[in-house]
């Protein structure tokens, strides 16, 4: 089994609006991937599920993963299997992805490492495009 790092961040401007995810993939022999996207209406907490969701899927094999974020409820729940009635979708995504992986989440303050900071600035600067872009439409329309 493989060991792999994802650090992960998601953003909604506002929230909810407007939503922007990021993932850092580090396999065991340092190659990197950074994955992306976004939403048009989302919440902070649909975008923080988005990346660990991308970021498992985007795995061939199964693999031991250090998953480090920046949202103690996500992680509290990956490492006591505990699921969040309010969005049990989200969830169930969640654990379709990662049940042929052994995951350890790890929670770490805002902004505290460098790849922390590279997903923020990523997610933000993603939501803030789609709402720039939701704008100039509704704009266009009236």
């Amino acid at each position: 089994m493989g060991q792999v790092k994802i650090f992960t961040d998601g953003s909604a401007v506002p929230n909810p609006g407007a939503g922007g995810w990021c993932a850092i993939v580090r396999s065991e022999g340092g190659a990197e991937q950074v994955l992306s996207g976004g939403a048009t209406y989302a919440t902070s907490y649909e975008m923080e599920f988005a990346p660990a969701v991308a970021a498992l899927l985007l795995l061939k094999e199964p693999s031991s993963i250090e998953l480090t974020l920046d949202n103690e409820i996500v992680v509290n729940g990956i490492n006591n299997g505990v699921k969040d009635s309010e969005k049990p979708y989200l969830w169930d995504a969640y654990l379709a992805v990662a049940k042929r992986h052994k995951v350890t989440a790890k929670w770490l303050k805002r902004n505290s490492i460098e790849e922390l900071k590279q997903c923020d600035k990523i997610a933000r600067e993603i939501a803030k495009k789609i709402a720039e872009e939701v704008a100039e439409k509704l704009k266009n329309k009236g």
